[in-house]
Parts: C-alpha cells; sequence; structure tokens
C-alpha cells in the first residue's frame, strides 16, 4: 500500500514537472511575430502579391494585397483538405502556416487554426488587410495572440519584399561593409514616425491619415499647404492631391526643374502628363520631396520615389498627379511608398514610416528570408 501511494506520488510528480516544462517552452517559442514575402506584379500596376499556405496538407495560394478589403477571398479545393469548415453562406475556416521571425529571418512554419475567408472560384483572390474583425491582420492576432499590427516594405524591383504580421523590431540587411560571410544587419525601427490613423473620406474603406503640406526641397524650400484627409495603402500606383494644392506643387516643381535645365517634353505615360527628358546627372540634382502628416510624421521622397522612367528610355514623368477638380481625395500610391518601411498599427489606430531605406543604405529587398 505504502509503495502505491509512493509510486503515485512520484508519478504525479513527474507529470507536474513534465507539463511546467511542456509550458515554459511553449511559452518560450510563442511567435510574436509573422513574416511573409510579398512580389510587385508589374512595373506600371500597385499591385502587390504574397503566397499563403492554406489547409491541411498546405494548398498555395496567391493572394493580392489590398488594404481596403474587409474579408480574404481564396481560389481552394476545399476536399483535400481535412481542416476545412463550411461556414454561413459562401464563407468558410481552414488552417493557415505563416513563417514566425525574430526580425532577422523567418524562424519556423506556424498554424493557425479557424482562419476565416470567402471561398471563390476563379475570381481574384484578395488578402483582406483591412481594420475590420475579419480581415487577416485581426484573425492573425487572434489566433497567434500577437499584437494586432502589420507592416509591409514595398519593393520597387522584381526580388521579394517583407510583410509582417505582430509585433517586432525589424532588420534588414545594410550598405556596410561586409563582416565574414554577411553584412550587419539595420535595425530600422527606430526610424519609424507615427501619426494617427483616420477614417477616410466619402465613407471608402481602408486606412487614411491627415496630409497638411508638400515640400520642395533644393537649396531653398517650397512649402505648399494641402490640408486634406489622404488615403494610403494599396488602392494606387502614384499619389494624388486634391486641387488647387496639385496645381501648386506642380507650379513649383517646374520652377525647381527650370533652375536645373531638365527638357519637358509632350510625351504621355496614361495618366502622367509632365515629363522630361532627364540626363543622369540631371536626374541626381532632382529635389527631395516631402509630405508632412501631422505634427509629427513626414515622408521624404527622392526621384527614384516620383520621377517614372518610360521604356528605359531618358524619359522620365512626374508620378504625383492631380485628384481633379471635384470630390476628389488625395491618396498617398504605392510607388511613393516603395523602399519604405509602412506599419499599420490597429491597437493604437496609428500609422508609423521610415522613410526611405535607400537613404539609410538599405532597400526593401534587403531583408534576409534564406538565412537561417
Amino acid at each position: 500500500m505504502g509503495e502505491s501511494i509512493y509510486e503515485v506520488k512520484t508519478m504525479l510528480l513527474i507529470l507536474v514537472l513534465f507539463l511546467a516544462h511542456f509550458e515554459s517552452i511553449r511559452g518560450a517559442a510563442a511567435p510574436t511575430a509573422f513574416v511573409g514575402q510579398i512580389r510587385r506584379t508589374s512595373l506600371s500596376s500597385s499591385n502587390y502579391v504574397t503566397t499563403i499556405q492554406l489547409g491541411t496538407p498546405p494548398q498555395l495560394v496567391t493572394f493580392a494585397l489590398d488594404t481596403d478589403a474587409e474579408i480574404s477571398t481564396a481560389t481552394f479545393n476545399p476536399s483535400r483538405s481535412s481542416t476545412f469548415h463550411l461556414l454561413r453562406g459562401n464563407m468558410s475556416s481552414d488552417t493557415a502556416t505563416l513563417n514566425s521571425t525574430d526580425g532577422f529571418v523567418p524562424t519556423a512554419p506556424v498554424k493557425l487554426n479557424g482562419i476565416k475567408f470567402k471561398l471563390v472560384n476563379g475570381k481574384k483572390d484578395v488578402l483582406a488587410l483591412g481594420a475590420g474583425a475579419l480581415a487577416f491582420p485581426t484573425q492573425v492576432s487572434a489566433a497567434a495572440r500577437v499584437a494586432k499590427k502589420f507592416a509591409y516594405c514595398l519593393g520597387g524591383s522584381a526580388n521579394p519584399a517583407p510583410i509582417f504580421f505582430g509585433n517586432i523590431s525589424y532588420y534588414f540587411d545594410s550598405g556596410l561593409p561586409q563582416q565574414g560571410d554577411r553584412y550587419p544587419e539595420l535595425d530600422i525601427t527606430p526610424y519609424l514616425k507615427y501619426t494617427p490613423l483616420k477614417t477616410p473620406a466619402h465613407g471608402k474603406r481602408g486606412y487614411a491619415l491627415e496630409i497638411t503640406s508638400v515640400t520642395l526641397n533644393a537649396g531653398s524650400a517650397v512649402t505648399v499647404k494641402v490640408s486634406d484627409d489622404a488615403a494610403i495603402g494599396t488602392g494606387a500606383l502614384y499619389t494624388r492631391i486634391v486641387e488647387p494644392a496639385y496645381t501648386h506643387i506642380r507650379q513649383a516643381f517646374l520652377s525647381v526643374l527650370a533652375v536645373t535645365g531638365f527638357q519637358r517634353v509632350s510625351s504621355h505615360h496614361g495618366p502622367l502628363d509632365l515629363c522630361f527628358n532627364i540626363t543622369v546627372g540631371q536626374y541626381r540634382s532632382a529635389p527631395l520631396i516631402t509630405f508632412t502628416f501631422g505634427r509629427n510624421s513626414s515622408l521624404g521622397v527622392t526621384a527614384d520615389n516620383y520621377l517614372v522612367n518610360v521604356d528605359n528610355s531618358n524619359i522620365y514623368c512626374f508620378g504625383i498627379i492631380s485628384a481633379g477638380a471635384k470630390k476628389g481625395s488625395s491618396v498617398i500610391g504605392t510607388f511613393q511608398q516603395q523602399d519604405n518601411l509602412v506599419e499599420f498599427d490597429l491597437e493604437k489606430k496609428r500609422v508609423g514610416m521610415t522613410g526611405s531605406l535607400i537613404a539609410l543604405r538599405s532597400n526593401c529587398a534587403n531583408f534576409n528570408f534564406t538565412r537561417a
């Protein structure tokens, strides 16, 4: 009898120690953030895509990023997934597999259960990045118990760039001298400057922020007041500014370029009608343009983010356009966001921007997806 009680106590002690050990491992291993790869679909489009594994076993689904969408849609074969559930209407849920990250590299695949989406056939697959309860960032936050925030870095090339979900410091390979077999990482988190998120005008979905002015810095600064709420996200390729502010910006830009010797040409490139024949030397002398948001945030863009090259020639067009004379609203386009990390903090209702990573001797393609 004594031995039996002793054995039971010993087994209980072992079980308690095992459970405590398991909990400590699980707690230590619990991810705080996830990372995925995004790519630009074409040079003339604002579309960026990412691929996510859905179902068990996983099926690869390529989604277009959409910051205005509130529910993701997916072309998906539910009969091949043992974890698929059909919900009311055309809503579905299944397991999504994401890569956790320590901010430096992807660390391990993690399965998130019960991710909801609409099942579609032959239609565009969309990853909803809106602020609603069924949008992907909110679902990831609830399923993995991570912060309700996401950040993207839109690359200007065909190389993959990162999208993050959760709370993490962001490290990119820098342009500093190589140390051994690698380049030192640059923590770009301290460069984030925040401004409050606002509700988009005219009943639109997505995200907006207050834009107060646009400044052209070329020797002396020329500042144009804007005073509008500008949408920011993946919805437009080029930045649009309300009138009459845009006309004043355009005139100031022409005045600055007249001094630098830019030769204006009559060619158009889609909605871009302010085009020039520019040499390499002139391109390097193009002014810095700074968008000021609210009181504490700004986005400085160099020629790489506002001069659009036409057909790999010497012709470049001004990539900031008018929002129109009637009921137009300002938009910060994806072309102007390229090679900047943009963070949407849905808990604190703010958006942060690092400014140009190129100015920090890095770029969006410098996140290390390969080093383990």
